[in-house]
């Protein structure tokens, strides 16, 4: 007889791939796992759940399953920043800022959380706070195209057309074909 085969880390895999922005691959695991899924496995799975509903911009769904997360006494930093994304993509900025902070304070590690607080920062026009969590994101990721977008439009929101264009210029040589870059 074979010994039964390991129980795969769906937690870590799904996270990778959601990550990665491998959407598809994560939601083919994210059904694998609740088809497998053991007693331990509810809260990571809704936590995988809510940061997939941000992944596919259904930011509605993600702010009320983060928010239930949270309210539930789940102190994780997925889910701050998951609110904090989410309540920024719905217009509400001035929310944002908490939870985004949490999120850094706990898992200072988190580039998207860094870059979400610094969009938050530029949304109250705290030019030096928005900079610096620019300046961190950047340091956590080996894709700073996107941060270094959000970076330029923060420039030219304060004014600074020229130092704007040369962060423009830097995200288009790092990626020429992504659209979002200005």
């Amino acid at each position: 007889r074979r010994p039964p085969a390991p129980q795969l880390d769906y937690a870590r895999l799904v996270d990778e791939a959601i990550d990665g922005g491998r959407i598809i691959q994560a939601d083919a695991m994210l059904t694998q796992w609740r088809a497998q899924s053991r007693a331990g496995d509810v809260q990571p799975i809704e936590i995988a759940t809510a940061r997939m509903a941000l992944e596919k911009r259904r930011n509605e769904e993600a702010l009320a399953r983060f928010s239930a997360l949270r309210q539930g006494g789940l102190d994780d930093c997925r889910v701050d920043e998951g609110r904090g994304i989410a309540l920024l993509r719905l217009g509400r900025s001035p929310e944002a800022v908490d939870p985004l902070r949490h999120a850094v304070g706990v898992c200072a590690d988190r580039w998207r959380a860094w870059n979400a607080l610094a969009v938050a920062y530029d949304e109250t026009q705290s030019w030096a706070l928005s900079a610096a969590a620019y300046e961190r994101a950047f340091q956590l990721t080996n894709k700073p195209a996107q941060i270094l977008n959000n970076y330029g439009l923060s420039l030219l929101k304060q004014g600074q057309a020229a130092k704007a264009a040369v962060i423009f210029d830097r995200a288009r040589e790092l990626m020429p074909d992504d659209a979002r870059i200005i």
